[in-house]
């Protein structure tokens, strides 16, 4: 990977990672799993606690307010 690639990249984690910040918790918790980590529905529910049929609807909740806090202007 050239040195633009590697940037973009770490952009692309900080902005994550602030966004992150717009969530509580377990949403939060349950981003990372599944985005930075690859883990699947069933090893998050494993590690959660939360039932695997609930997964789906957080992270899908989870994104929406993602969405709606990387359409905020930054400070």
């Amino acid at each position: 990977a050239d040195d633009a690639d590697v940037e973009q990249r770490i952009t692309d984690r900080d902005e994550v990672e602030r966004l992150l910040e717009s969530l509580d918790g377990p949403e939060a918790n349950v981003v990372r799993l599944y985005h930075l980590e690859g883990k699947s529905y069933q090893e998050i529910s494993q590690t959660t606690g939360m039932p695997s049929n609930s997964v789906g609807p957080v992270l899908s909740r989870a994104r929406t307010k993602m969405r709606g806090a990387a359409s905020q202007p930054q400070p």
